[in-house]
């Protein structure tokens, strides 16, 4: 029941609109107060007035538009409805005053109690609005009454009615006062939690702020480090994709994996021939050279974090290397406080390992072992690389030593078969030099010999001569010598080898055909004697003689 009458008194409650809900709720509280000050008065009117017909008519018309002032609140239009409440009480006060009750009577009194409802429901422009409306009746009706204009009858009000009008006009005048003492404090408490809210949420909101902040600061300290990680490794990839001597290259792969991530000391370990042991082959700095010079090694297996790392071909990490019980210490190393050990696998091989030590606890997170990882795949890819240029470059070395000598061989061969060995131009006329003269160098100012090569192998010279009228060798005349002499090596190798295989055609030609003639028969005496005509015919020798051998020379043999 009281949460009912409660709800009643409140007034409508307007969702997204405060100061709407806040005057109509004060609107509801005046037009039910004023309609129990009407109730009141009409119910005492017969007792205050004798004829008590005009205040049941004035306060029956003040409810009907109470009535429709609150119809007008309830179904949104407050803001109206203030206005109208607050014109139509200022016009029935300056009514009463103007033809009633003169400035002796309630009406300034009730100007001012409708200056407050104005203020109070429709702002201070409202206020002041009516206030200088209600000064400029009083001073009217005063004017007025002083100067005999107007006449008031004072038996027109009675005292009861007097009484009746003060009453509720200082009923009305607390209960605005009440009304604006309450909502001034409400506000002041919504003001307050407000403040308190927006404190609450400034706090938060910089909390938040300083949180983003370090994790801003967090994330590009992580950026900038994985940048530079990133750069170390595209310049450890640009450093194995350069250098193929094995030494030079992990010398620099350490040397640019500890400028670059910052760390106490990088190694190398190579695996010897045997693959029992793992050799200290490049480090970093002055340690490094100590170490290459003392030539350290560490043997495969689980007693040390090298060993273990190429005996199970697996990272091994220790974040304090006071905790790891399978570590070699060194003397040279005696600020490590974390070690991290990479192998470095190529096609399913491993070939060593990658040292790297930090003078800090805690140092090989994931980011930074994922990338050291990476680089010691490159640098065993690079090792392989190399190892496999070294050993192609040997063949080859070999296969051009062996296929030099078969070429000097075989020029050898040619020139021993009658071949004419050169020929000379001079005086318009070519000549083979077994029968051309030599020159006479004394009157040749210029001379100059040019070898022609073939796959480094030098088959022959040519020499040319000038008269002493002409000038020295120029430059393009070089180039142009080097250039057809190098095209007369390849054309006379060319012809070489087609000479080779022409020869080598007509031998198969010839070994087929008597191996032929020499198989058309199964008798012994006939293939005995086709044999001998064969051979004495394609070797064009004087004398053949084909004898079994008897069971004597075959023992004595």
């Amino acid at each position: 029941m009281l949460d009912r009458i409660r709800k009643i008194v409140s007034g409508p409650v307007f969702s997204g609109d405060e100061e709407k809900t806040r005057i109509a709720g004060l609107l509801n509280i005046i037009l039910l107060a004023a309609l129990g000050i009407e109730t009141i008065s009409s119910v005492i009117a017969p007792f205050t007035n004798p004829d008590p017909l005009p205040t049941w008519m004035i306060t029956g018309i003040l409810a009907a538009v109470q009535v429709l002032l609150l119809f007008l609140v309830y179904r949104g239009y407050v803001r109206f409805a203030a206005w109208l409440l607050s014109a139509v009480l200022w016009g029935m006060v300056a009514g009463i005053t103007l033809g009633y009750s003169g400035v002796s009577g309630p009406g300034p009194v009730l100007f001012v109690v409708i200056i407050i409802i104005a203020s109070l429901l429709s702002g201070a422009v409202a206020g002041l609005l009516f206030g200088g409306l209600s000064i400029l009746v009083v001073i009217g009706v005063g004017y007025a009454e002083a100067t005999g204009r107007l006449t008031v009858d004072p038996t027109v009000i009675t005292l009861g009615a007097m009484t009746s009008t003060l009453i509720a006009s200082f009923f009305l005048s607390a209960l605005l006062v009440s009304l604006t003492t309450r909502s001034l404090i409400s506000t002041l408490k919504r003001a307050r939690q407000d403040e308190r809210a927006q404190v609450q949420a400034n706090r938060e909101l910089q909390t938040l702020r300083d949180s983003l902040e370090q994790q801003v600061t967090v994330r590009t300290r992580d950026l900038e480090r994985r940048s530079a990680y990133l750069e170390a490794s595209a310049e450890v990839g640009r450093a194995v994709t350069s250098i193929l001597d094995t030494d030079q290259l992990v010398q620099q792969v350490a040397d640019l994996i500890r400028q670059r991530f910052g760390l106490y000391h990088v190694g190398l370990f190579i695996l010897d021939s045997s693959g029992g042991w793992a050799e200290f082959r490049a480090g970093s700095g002055e340690i490094g050279r100590l170490l290459l010079q003392e030539k350290s090694r560490l043997e495969v297996n689980n007693k040390s974090m090298i060993g273990a790392c190429i005996a199970n071909t697996q990272a091994r990490v220790t974040q304090d290397v006071r905790t790891e019980t399978n570590r070699v210490e060194h003397p040279l190393l005696p600020e490590t406080r974390s070690e991290a050990a990479l192998p470095l696998v190529t096609r399913g091989r491993v070939l060593g390992a990658l040292s790297v030590q930090s003078d800090q606890v805690g140092t090989f997170d994931q980011a930074i072992l994922a990338v050291l990882q990476t680089i010691a795949d490159q640098v065993a890819v690079a090792l392989d690389n190399a190892r496999l240029f070294a050993e192609s470059q040997a063949a080859l070395e070999a296969e051009r030593r062996a296929y030099g000598e078969i070429g000097r061989e075989a020029w050898a061969n040619l020139l021993r078969g009658g071949l004419i060995p050169g020929y000379r131009y001079a005086n318009k006329e070519l000549m083979p030099i077994s029968d051309a003269p030599r020159p006479d160098e004394s009157t040749a100012r210029q001379a100059m010999a040019v070898p022609v090569t073939v796959r480094g192998q030098v088959i022959a010279m040519v020499d040319l001569y000038r008269d002493q009228e002409d000038d020295q060798w120029t430059d393009e005349e070089m180039e142009l010598l080097e250039t057809l002499t190098e095209q007369l090596g390849l054309a006379l190798d060319s012809a070489r080898l087609y000479q080779d295989t022409q020869r080598r055609a007509v031998q198969e030609r010839l070994t087929g055909a008597v191996t032929a003639r020499m198989r058309e028969s199964l008798d012994m005496e006939i293939v005995l004697r086709t044999a001998a005509q064969e051979l004495r015919q394609a070797l064009g020798v004087s004398e053949l003689n084909i004898r079994l051998a008897t069971p004597e020379e075959e023992v004595s043999s």
